[in-house]
Formats: structure tokens, C-alpha cells, sequence
């Protein structure tokens, strides 16, 4: 009796990689046509389309190939399986990007063909992060089948098994190995292997797509069945296969870690791309809850066209050939030009929310400038804002002009002048930095004057080997020899060793994927401080500078300026800003960088020798191994030892290895674009007899917020620091002329101390308010919300690590929680 396989044909087919996304578009249809022909002379095949990007391209391109798709969809022998968007990254993107990956991708498949898929085929992304499963479960999904990494990267139970979410989701999940395409018209000889978990039939993998890769000539058809005479080759669906596992979902093994790693420099190339992203998402996000708020008070139509052309751009940009960094230069460059155009989508609305909530501000009188002030957020923010302004002409001569700030009742508020972005000797901008409490959701309307007094110097005692700066909570002494942190006291308490925030070159290779690496721990160089003549040189000044010194101090906070090079090739300016209050450090680092084929990490040795290494993931907080491993976390990483802990705030990298409690961020990789070594652990895959252009060498810049004391205080603040530092409040030196209209109230207010809000918008069928909320601690929670607009209050439960969804009526006043394809759950 013949053994059954379930034989699976996939079409996966990236937009853009080696090619651009027209020649994506090309292959698509080319590919289409190639499988509706097959269909016709085989009718047992049964084809899986895995997203929605080239189902959507059809459409547009050759409307008649999309009538005959959805006739083979309603006939079943087309069957749609995950319905994603693309087929993405799945460690970089944030909950809330990869949230909408589901959502924009599966409402499209819903709407189109009515289906509503519920298994997953993940073939390309560089392994899987471990709050995926959450939102896979939270969205219907019952089965996930994946391919990286291999059983020799990571090692399983067994490749079928529960895996289990940081929230205790769980979700049945397949490892099918070797994955990857095949040469046009070779897929009959190149086969993958049948998976035979205990008791069931094995399954196969038939590519049919990647760029015209797999079977896609009829006359390759019936190889399959010769090749294995023994086999009884049932063309399926991923549902099918998973309603057949699914009696085994008792017995199988449970997984408890993300699927990682492979691939682990990808984490870290194509740093100006991930960086670019990372910002267009924050702000994107950012703009999304400031225009949900000002439409909601009836101040502005919901623009949800724009939004979603913007978030359409943005999960382009997240497919696992573009987000890794191991695309082409020009796919790169064009990649860029996307995630520019969200960027640009995102801060016009962020401008037109903010003039619209502006209504009802006072006027400014004649004798001020008026400062603009609103906090995004549901709750209560206190921080240290800067703002530019143009002081009124005509400009005084000679003596500077100091900002003086005022609350709207008078009151003085302290603030600091800093340098303005232009270099103009003459005082025609002046920037200003203040400290504020911010209510939540609520407009702040202050008033700048500015007052002329003699230029002074900046007071600061600068001792010939080191720079010492004191605060009631905090003590930091700068090396003047190395530029980095020799002492940082918090609160009496030591968390330095042997320097902070040391710059370092780590030898590399051309290879961007960084597949045959684990680590980045050897050979390691650090940046030196620059000798005051070459300093000068870099800052662009005449006279000799030190390269360590005081350049802002003032009542809210001192600014310290290092100077470093690797080798006179690469620069670094370091500036470290040390604000008067509370404990937190920033580091702003601006990188000149010019290497070939090596790694610039950022290292904090600290004194927790025997920490536990904890990271922000999607929708997740992971613990990660301290052997010196390349890992990749998201917005923040925290040591933790004992009672202690040492946390690092990063707007935009990803990769970084722990040993010995010394944390290092992977700033940049210079690798060859689009290079792939193959089984070779040399450089010998790239050409010899021509210039090889390297990745990300240029100007770039980052910012880090390093905070260090007690770790249960540490890990319950860090989710919301992180968003207050990377979706701040928003300044603007704003007229507000006269209004009928009442200064806007909160729409949303969260009482809890540490539950964030990752989205706040309009619910996709444009009736409703949708609210998301994540419990990042890993505690039970009980959380009040008010809606003061709609005039109510409630309190909802959630469950340690919940990404929990809810659809609110203003009519009703109904709290409803949904999936996260905004169904009802009942």
C-alpha cells in the first residue's frame, strides 16, 4: 500500500531583491501565466499563494490573469494560505507593523475571494521572533510552517511541535528543510525532503515561484510521481495539513524560545535602511494617534486613503529581501525612496493634527513668541523637550539673546539656550531646551521672551583627566584620555567597568548575511580620541581643540563632546547629555564611517558580571543568552543582576551580543552589497577584477538613553520611556489665531502605570474607535480607561504579555475586544 504525501505547491515570488519591483512585477505575471497554463493540463495540481503584494499586482497589471486567478480560487484549486501582505521580516518589525501585516493582508483576501486563511507557509524570513505567535493566534491562525533556521543552526524536539508565545499562546509549528527555490524547470530533480512526524503522512514542498524559479514547464509534471513510485501524492492546502496534525497537538513538544538565530549580520546591514524604517514606523504610528485624536473631536476627516498608502509602502519595505539588508544597492536606494515617502505622509499629518487640536489656544500676546506643546499619549509625560525659534527683527547687535519661558498663567519655567542647527555668528535663531509635565493628550500653549545680556563663558571646572559632572541622583566622570565613561554612580551605586560606551572596529566580511557567523566578540579595536590638532581638523575649527570637553552647561543640562577616529579613516563625535535631573544619560553619536568589511560596535562594560540579558521583541520581552552570541532585540536591552540593573534605549539598531555584563550594540557592518558566500567561509565569492562598492560607509547617526538602579523599577518603565523617547511629545513655535472652539480634552486616558498604548485609530471599517493595548511586564493587570470625550470609564484585565485589541462605540459607549483583524470575539 502506497504511502500518502501531502504535496504542497507554494508560489513565493520577492517583490525585489536582485531585481527592482518592476522586474517583481514582470516575474509575477510571467509566473501567473506559466501556473494558470499548468493548471489546464494538470487538474489535480493545487497551487498556494502566499501573499497578497503579487495577487494585487495581477490585478492592476492584467486584469484578465485576475479573472481567471479568483476562478481558480472558487474552484480550490488556487488556495490562498497565510494572506500576508508580503512575506516579511520577522524579527525587526514592531507588534504594531506586523499587526497591520496581517490585517491590510488578510481584510484584502477577505474581501476579495472570501476566504480566511488560517496556516502560515514562512519560507525567506531570517528566523522568527517569539511574539509572533500571540499575533498569530490573535488573528485565527492555527498552524505556522517555516524553513530558517536549519536543525544545524537550531536544534528541536522535533521539526513538528507547539510553539509557545511569552503570553502562553501557543500555535502548531512546522520546520520543512532544505527550503529555498529552484532552477526553472528543475524542480522535479531538486526536491525537498519528506517531513514524517510520528504518525502522519509526510509533507512535501513543490516551489513554484521566486523569480520564475521551480516547476513552471507542464512536461516536469509527472517526474514527481516517478521519482517516488512508493508514495501516493496528494496535492493539498496548508489547512488540509493542518486539520491532519491537529489530532497530534497533545503530543507534541513545546518550544519556548524564538527561532533564531540565522543569518545574524543581517540583523545589523543596511543600517541606513533599518534605521529609515525604524523611524517612518515610529512616526507613522505617532501620526496615526494624533489625526485619530483630532478626528474624533471633530476637528479633521479621519485621512484613512493616506494611511493606508502609507502603511501599504511601509510593509513593502519590511519583505525579508529588502528589511535584512541583502538586496541590491539600487533596490536599497529605492527601498529608501518608500520608506522617505511614509516619512513624509507621516510628518505632514502629525502638522495638520497638531493646527487642528491647536484650536482654541488664546492667542500669544505681542511681547512673546508662543511654544506649542502637545502630549500624544494617555498618560502623563515629564521630560526634557528643545525647541527652535525665530526671535522678531530687528536682531540686536553684539550681546546674544537669552529665551526666557513662561507658562500660559505667567509662571517661569526653566530653561536652558543651546546652540541653534545654523552656525550664524548673528543671534537670528535660538534654541531652547525645558523641562515639562505634560498631561495626557492635552495641548500646552507657553510663551518665549527673549532678553539680551553679555556673552559669558561656560563655567565648568575641566580637570586636565577627566570631566566630572554631579547631581543630586547621578555622578559621571568622562575620561579625557579614552572619551568614555570611567564612573557612572546612580544613586551612590556603581555601574561602570573599565569605560562606557567604548567605540570599537570588529574585523568582518563582505558576506551581508553573515551566514556561516555566530558572534562578533574577536579582534576587537576601539576608536582613540583624536590629538587637538587632528580634532580641530574634524570639528572644522582653526584653533587646536581638545577632543573631550564641556560644550553646554547651563540650569537643565551639560553637554560633553568627544572626538575619536579608527585609524584616521573613520571619525566619531560623541556628544553625552547629562541632564540636572533624574538619571538617565543620552548618547548622541554621529559615525563618519569608511571601513571595508568591518563591524563598529558600541560596548557598555558594566558591573553586573553575572547579569541576565532581557530585550524588547515583538510583542514580547525575550531573555537572551550571555555566551557572546550575535542576538536581535528592538527598542531596548536590559542587564539585570540581583536587585540592579543597567538599561540602553536605541532609536534604530538591532543586533548586539552580551558576555560578562558587558552589552554590544552592532552600530554597522560595511559588507558587499547583495554577496553571498554560499558553503565558502572566504571572500572568494566576490568579482576580482573590479571595484566592489561596500554598504552603509558615509555619515550616520544615533541616539542611546542609558538609565541604571533598581531592576523591578527598570523593567516596568522601560516600555514607556522607550515610547516617550522615540514617539515624543511634539513642539512647535506655533500662532494660534482666534477661535470659537474649546481647548481639546484627552480622548483616552490609561491609569496604569506601565501598560502602553501601541495603536490608536480608526477601526477599518470607519465606524468605531480601535484601541491596542500590550502588558509588557509580565504581570496580570487590571486596567482603568477613560474616554472623557465619550464620557465614560471601564476596566479591562490583561493577561501577562497580552496584545490586546479593543473596538470602542461612542455611541453605545461599548468596550468590545477583538482580534487583530478587528473581528468580534466571543
Amino acid at each position: 500500500m502506497k504511502q500518502r504525501a501531502y504535496l504542497i505547491a507554494p508560489v513565493h515570488i520577492d517583490p525585489v531583491r536582485l531585481w527592482d519591483w518592476t522586474e517583481g512585477v514582470a516575474v509575477t505575471l510571467e509566473t501567473f501565466r506559466h501556473l494558470v497554463s499548468l493548471c489546464r493540463q494538470h487538474p489535480e495540481l493545487r497551487v498556494t499563494l502566499q501573499e497578497t503584494l503579487p495577487i494585487r499586482w495581477v490585478e492592476q497589471y492584467a486584469p484578465e490573469l485576475f479573472a481567471q486567478l479568483r476562478q481558480f480560487v472558487a474552484e480550490g484549486r488556487w488556495h490562498i494560505a497565510g494572506g500576508w501582505y508580503v512575506q516579511p521580516d520577522c524579527n525587526l518589525p514592531c507588534a504594531e507593523a506586523m499587526a497591520r501585516q496581517l490585517l491590510l493582508g488578510r481584510r484584502f483576501v477577505t474581501q476579495t475571494f472570501a476566504v480566511e486563511p488560517t496556516a502560515v507557509l514562512n519560507t525567506d524570513s531570517f528566523g522568527h521572533s517569539r511574539g509572533l505567535v500571540q499575533l498569530l493566534v490573535r488573528s485565527g491562525y492555527r498552524m505556522y510552517i517555516f524553513c530558517h533556521p536549519a536543525a544545524s543552526r537550531l536544534p528541536l524536539p522535533q521539526d513538528l511541535f507547539l510553539w509557545e508565545g511569552v503570553d502562553g499562546s501557543r500555535i502548531v509549528a512546522l520546520r520543512v528543510e532544505p527550503c529555498d527555490t529552484t532552477t526553472r524547470g528543475e524542480a522535479a530533480a531538486h526536491q525537498q525532503q519528506a517531513h514524517a512526524p510520528a504518525g502522519i503522512a509526510p509533507l512535501r514542498l513543490w516551489d513554484l515561484g521566486n523569480h520564475g524559479g521551480g516547476c513552471t514547464e507542464a512536461a516536469h509534471f509527472p517526474r514527481l510521481a516517478e521519482e517516488q513510485p512508493d508514495w501516493e501524492l496528494h496535492h493539498a492546502t496548508l489547512e488540509e495539513y493542518a486539520a491532519a496534525v491537529e489530532s497530534l497537538r497533545s503530543h507534541l513538544p513545546v518550544v519556548t524560545q524564538s527561532l533564531r538565530p540565522w543569518a545574524v549580520g543581517a540583523y545589523t546591514s543596511g543600517m541606513r535602511l533599518k534605521q529609515l524604517y525604524r523611524r517612518a514606523e515610529d512616526r507613522l504610528l505617532l501620526a496615526e494617534k494624533l489625526v485619530t485624536c483630532a478626528a474624533f473631536h471633530g476637528r479633521m476627516a479621519y485621512p484613512a486613503d493616506e494611511l493606508r498608502h502609507a502603511w501599504e509602502e511601509l510593509l513593502f519595505c519590511q519583505s525579508s529581501g529588502i528589511l535584512s539588508g541583502v538586496c541590491t544597492e539600487s533596490a536599497m536606494h529605492a527601498a529608501l525612496n518608500r520608506l522617505s515617502s511614509v516619512l513624509r505622509t507621516a510628518e505632514e499629518l502629525l502638522f495638520r493634527a497638531f493646527v487642528r487640536l491647536s484650536a482654541g489656544q488664546p492667542p500669544a500676546a505681542g511681547d512673546g513668541l508662543p511654544v506649542l506643546v502637545y502630549n500624544p499619549h494617555p498618560y502623563p509625560v515629564t521630560t526634557l523637550l528643545e525647541c527652535e525659534l525665530q526671535p522678531e527683527e530687528p536682531f540686536p547687535e553684539g550681546a546674544p539673546l537669552v529665551p526666557q519661558l513662561f507658562s500660559e498663567t505667567g509662571t517661569p519655567i526653566p530653561c536652558q539656550a543651546l546652540r541653534p542647527e545654523s552656525p550664524l555668528v548673528q543671534p537670528r535663531r535660538v534654541r531652547i531646551s525645558f523641562r515639562l509635565r505634560l498631561e495626557p493628550q492635552r495641548m500646552r500653549r507657553l510663551i518665549c521672551r527673549f532678553a539680551v545680556v553679555s556673552p559669558s563663558s561656560v563655567s565648568a571646572r575641566e580637570e586636565p583627566d577627566h570631566i566630572r559632572i554631579r547631581t543630586s541622583e547621578l555622578e559621571l566622570l568622562i575620561s579625557r584620555h579614552t572619551g568614555q565613561i570611567a564612573h557612572y554612580r546612580v544613586r551612590g551605586r556603581e555601574y561602570a567597568r573599565s569605560g562606557l560606551a567604548r567605540l570599537l572596529a570588529v574585523p568582518d566580511s563582505a558576506d551581508p548575511w553573515g551566514i556561516h557567523v555566530r558572534h562578533f566578540w574577536r579582534k576587537a579595536r576601539p576608536f582613540r580620541v583624536l590629538p587637538k590638532e587632528k580634532a580641530a581638523w574634524f570639528a572644522g575649527t582653526p584653533e587646536a581643540l581638545h577632543p573631550v570637553r564641556i560644550i553646554e552647561q547651563g540650569e537643565l543640562c551639560t553637554v560633553v563632546e568627544v572626538l575619536l577616529h579608527h585609524r584616521y579613516r573613520s571619525f566619531a563625535c560623541v556628544h553625552y547629555v547629562i541632564p540636572h535631573e533624574g538619571t538617565e544619560l543620552e548618547l548622541r553619536l554621529r559615525l563618519l564611517w569608511n571601513e571595508r568589511d568591518t563591524l563598529v560596535k558600541l560596548a557598555f562594560p558594566t558591573r553586573l558580571l553575572h547579569a541576565r540579558c532581557y530585550g524588547q521583541s515583538m510583542a514580547a520581552v525575550e531573555e537572551f543568552s550571555t555566551n557572546g552570541m550575535e542576538h536581535v532585540a528592538q527598542r531596548w536591552i536590559c542587564l539585570v543582576e540581583g536587585g540592579w540593573a543597567f538599561s540602553c534605549i536605541t532609536d534604530s539598531t538591532y543586533g548586539f551580543g552580551c558576555r560578562s555584563g558587558e552589552l554590544r550594540l552592532s552600530l554597522l557592518r560595511s559588507p558587499a552589497y547583495a554577496a553571498h558566500p554560499g558553503a565558502t567561509r572566504k571572500g572568494t565569492f566576490l568579482a576580482a577584477d573590479r571595484f566592489m562598492p561596500r554598504m552603509d560607509q558615509g555619515e550616520h547617526q544615533f541616539r542611546f538613553w542609558l538609565n541604571a538602579g533598581d531592576a523591578s523599577t527598570r523593567l516596568e518603565q522601560l516600555e514607556r520611556e522607550t515610547q516617550i523617547h522615540l514617539q515624543p511629545p511634539l513642539v512647535f513655535p506655533l500662532p494660534t489665531p482666534p477661535s470659537a472652539a474649546a481647548p481639546a480634552e484627552a480622548l483616552l486616558q490609561v491609569d496604569d502605570p506601565a501598560v502602553v498604548v501601541t495603536a490608536l485609530k480608526q477601526s477599518e471599517d470607519g465606524s468605531e474607535l480601535l484601541l491596542r493595548l500590550w502588558e509588557p511586564t509580565g504581570h496580570e493587570r487590571f486596567c482603568r480607561l477613560h474616554f472623557p470625550v465619550f464620557g465614560f470609564s471601564t476596566t479591562v484585565r490583561l493577561s501577562p504579555f497580552a496584545f490586546l485589541t479593543l473596538r470602542i462605540d461612542p455611541q453605545q459607549r461599548r468596550v468590545q475586544e477583538t482580534d487583530l483583524v478587528e473581528r468580534p470575539l466571543s
